[in-house]
């Protein structure tokens, strides 16, 4: 048993190792264009200086969500989601308390199209929305060579999809902050975890390692919430053969002296032990601490990776077909 733990401490430690060192690096995203009167950024002309100086305007007074709208002939070779994800994390699109950023990319030569959504507006834009969005809303216009008219649609829906979502508008007006300490944290806990793997990509050594450190009190607060979940179920599962049990074993033949319990609270005593309830007792507690901790380093967690204007990588991408020949 000493043996196998060891050995598994070894493996453990070993794959952190390898995680850090040879995990590559993300390569850095181009220079930021997000000054602080631009909300349209074209690289290539397909809208007018007019239209950009409009459209502009209108994002940067939208009080829900800050927008930006970047068109480039074609992304930067390897994977777009990669790309593009890095690129508005390393912008800081989105208030620092809030991250409610929302960046659309348009690359014209190969005609794809992707939204970047941060961390705080996940719940309110979700991936399979943005993606009727697109289709519904961007694609006609873009597909016929309409690009403002494909913008105006796009951007106007995505504005009023967040006009309806009463959480987002209550959370913006109050200034309430994406990370905080309550139940809510583990229903963010997949887009937590998309997120930290993408940051960690993106970190040195230093920030690797207290990624690491994070991750490790994580599985170690969860393996333990987990084993006392198992041990718990199984003691209650079994209580009702545990209980027979109990009450037909013979009572303790043990002499009984002067100042002892009597012997029904020892009979009712020894039920307890058979019934094995001080596990079950001190298992639904120890989850609920578990909970709380794992709760709490959540939080933590949160409170560190996000708050800048941070994306995990929620959004989606659609190809539109070629604008026919005029």
């Amino acid at each position: 048993m000493v043996k196998a733990v060891l050995y598994a401490f070894v493996g453990v430690v070993a794959s952190v190792v390898a995680l850090i060192i040879f995990t590559p690096r993300r390569p850095p995203p181009p220079a930021s264009p997000a000054q602080p009167d631009q909300a349209i950024i074209d690289r290539v002309g397909v809208v007018s200086p007019s239209y950009a100086r409009t459209t502009a305007g209108a994002l940067l007074n939208e009080p829900l969500a800050q927008i930006l709208v970047y068109v480039d002939s074609r992304p930067a070779s390897g994977s777009i989601e990669s790309y593009t994800t890095h690129a508005a994390s390393t912008w800081n699109v989105g208030n620092e308390r809030a991250d409610n950023g929302l960046v659309l990319f348009v690359f014209p030569d190969v005609r794809i199209a992707r939204v970047e959504v941060g961390y705080g507006l996940e719940g309110t834009l979700p991936d399979a929305r943005v993606r009727q969005l697109l289709e519904s809303a961007l694609v006609p216009g873009l597909a016929r060579g309409d690009y403002e008219g494909g913008l105006d649609t796009f951007l106007a829906a995505v504005r009023q999809e967040m006009r309806n979502d009463a959480t987002l508008h209550a959370a913006t007006v109050d200034g309430h902050a994406r990370a905080d300490f309550s139940l809510a944290v583990f229903k963010r806990f997949p887009s937590l975890l998309r997120l930290t793997w993408f940051r960690f990509g993106e970190e040195g050594t230093e920030g690797r390692i207290g990624i690491m450190v994070f991750a490790v009190v994580i599985a170690g607060v969860l393996a333990f919430g987990v084993a006392l979940v198992v041990n718990t179920l199984w003691r209650l599962v079994t209580l009702p053969r545990n209980l027979a049990n109990a009450r037909s074993a013979p009572a303790g033949t043990t002499t009984r002296r002067q100042g002892d319990p009597p012997t029904a609270v020892l009979r009712s005593l020894q039920v307890l032990e058979g019934i094995k309830l001080f596990e079950i007792v001190m298992g639904i507690g120890g989850v609920v601490f578990c909970a709380v901790v794992l709760m709490l380093v959540l939080s933590l967690v949160e409170n560190n990776l996000t708050r800048k204007g941070r994306y995990s990588g929620a959004g989606a991408a659609i190809t539109w077909p070629a604008a026919p020949p005029r």
